[in-house]
């Protein structure tokens, strides 16, 4: 069956190999599938908060621009970068980009065992030829 959680993903049961060996392409592909959406929540939390940047710092340069302040481009940003909606926008992104890196990392430790399995099943087929 597939295997829902990474402890059972990466441990190799010696002694049912024909098992792990059928199972690790599903595993691989149910983890490669969570992988995409994590990395496209990211990609879609990083556009929004980059949206969210440019809205704001043109609402804040009309509201300075008519209370009459003198409006820099250092100011805007000081002033976007302490903006409860964008920091709002930003901590979504930072919490999305961190469950991509997790699953990315789950996968190569999938991907690590598919390759032991592959190894360990050509150390076996050579020594069933010197039996």
């Amino acid at each position: 069956g597939l295997a829902m959680n990474i402890r059972e993903c990466v441990s190799i049961d010696q002694a049912n190999l024909q098992e792990e060996f059928q199972r690790i392409a599903a595993d691989y592909a149910y983890w490669s599938e969570k992988c995409a959406k994590a990395q496209q929540s990211y990609l879609l939390h990083k556009m929004e908060r980059q949206r969210m940047w440019a809205q704001t710092k043109i609402e804040l340069r009309e509201t300075l621009t008519m209370q009459g302040e003198r409006v820099t481009e250092a100011r805007l940003d000081t002033e976007i970068e302490v903006n409860d909606e964008y920091c709002a926008a930003k901590e979504m992104e930072v919490i999305s980009e961190v469950e991509y890196v997790k699953l990315k990392g789950y996968l190569e430790a999938i991907k690590t065992k598919r390759e032991m399995l592959i190894s360990l099943g050509a150390h076996l087929r050579q020594e069933m030829k010197t039996v």
